[in-house]
């Protein structure tokens, strides 16, 4: 394995490396195979088919017989042209790895063209990416069938809630009772549920159902307002709601920050190792548990002991662990969490893919973290051969 510098359509290259390489030859540049000339007495190859408007750096390994430089970072996004492109810059305002941006439609053509930064933009002629950061959302399955070679990173942006839960139960995270299906039994169970869609939606189109002596208060969100139903009226609404792809998931009573219910929304990054990067504690501004618009955010440790906070850390990262292992890498994952008034026990209430940045500026933390961590995970997978052996999820 050598390090070098591509620039322009040569890469710079050791040339006791080259040496023992023929006068020509193929290599996999990212997930595209290509021809190349080997000038060895000058130390370059001469890439024919692609064209770089600037220097960057490169990682050339051989394995068996197949030869590969890279990584080849490609950031996918959806109905993305000239004018939409400069929402990416920050990924690349420090980049040192070969990275772009596309638009998830040119998995479908022969050649893919994207957008590089160089101080400007140039639409171009690129390789395809050996490593593909999903910013789609949702993602879409048929897309990672189309790049078969490459590695995407945060493959499924819109998890389904009773999957994950399911999965992490089972790995012996805690996490609320979760059905999906029917109803009818599992409603009596609890005093307080949330009905839920099971692919996200930001916090809309959830009903938080409170039983009462006689009948239920219920919370809608999408109206943000409060009603009162009858026992019929409660079944209806299950009925109407379970075949459109609803969870049911038990309410837990939550600890509370000055007489406010309150949970924690934690960011975690691997560049390249999993890392937890952001707790935030955020308040209620009703007498149960609902954050998506919080009253107030605030930093943890106003409401968690140091030692609750380490439970809180170790917990996300077995969560990026449990997640990685079953789906893809994942360079950013953010989690909800709960912890139960009675017990002190932390539940994961829910698992984002496409993860919302909280408030740096109220939180302050180093949000350009986020767009140099891409880059830091594919070159460290490239290296170590992650690529080729965390490719893609099991779970589709």
């Amino acid at each position: 394995m050598v390090r070098g510098r591509w620039t322009k359509n040569q890469i710079e290259l050791n040339r006791t490396f080259l040496t023992r390489l023929p006068d020509k030859f193929e290599i996999y540049l990212g997930a595209e195979k290509v021809q190349v000339v080997n000038k060895k007495s000058c130390g370059i190859l001469i890439v024919k088919s692609f064209y770089l408007p600037s220097s960057r750096e490169i990682t050339v390994r051989k394995i068996g017989s197949e030869i590969s430089a890279g990584p080849v970072l490609g950031i996918m996004a959806r109905g993305l042209d000239d004018e939409s492109a400069e929402r990416f810059i920050r990924y690349f305002m420090k980049g040192s790895v070969l990275s772009y941006v596309f638009d998830e439609s040119q998995l479908t053509k022969q050649q893919i063209n994207g957008y590089y930064f160089d101080e400007e933009w140039h639409h171009l002629k690129l390789p395809k990416p050996n490593f593909v950061f999903d910013r789609t959302y949702p993602s879409r399955p048929e897309n990672r069938s189309r790049l078969p070679r490459s590695a995407f990173i945060n493959p499924i942006t819109q998890f389904s809630k009773s999957q994950v839960a399911k999965i992490l139960a089972q790995n012996g995270i805690a996490v609320p009772e979760t059905f999906s299906g029917t109803f009818e039994k599992a409603y009596r169970m609890f005093s307080l549920f949330y009905l839920k869609p099971d692919r996200g939606s930001f916090g809309q189109d959830m009903f938080i159902v409170q039983k009462q002596s006689e009948d239920y208060t219920v919370y809608t969100s999408t109206s943000d307002t409060l009603h009162t139903y009858s026992a019929n009226e409660i079944e209806w609404l299950l009925g109407a709601i379970q075949e459109n792809g609803y969870i049911l998931q038990r309410g837990i009573e939550p600890i509370y920050y000055k007489g406010e219910p309150a949970d924690f929304r934690l960011h975690l990054l691997a560049d390249p190792h999993p890392r937890v990067t952001l707790i935030a504690a955020r308040t209620s501004r009703w007498p149960f548990l609902y954050t998506s618009t919080p009253k107030r955010i605030i930093k943890t440790g106003r409401v968690l002991s140091e030692k609750d906070k380490k439970a809180l850390e170790d917990l996300a990262i077995k969560v990026h662990s449990v997640i990685s292992k079953v789906y893809g890498p994942y360079v950013e994952l953010s989690l909800d969490v709960v912890q139960e008034k009675s017990s002190e026990k932390f539940y994961v209430i829910d698992v984002n893919g496409k993860s919302t940045r909280v408030h740096p500026q109220i939180l302050r933390y180093d949000i350009e973290e986020y767009f140099r961590a891409p880059e830091k995970l594919a070159n460290h997978l490239f290296v170590t051969g992650g690529d080729l052996s965390m490719g893609m999820g099991r779970v589709r």
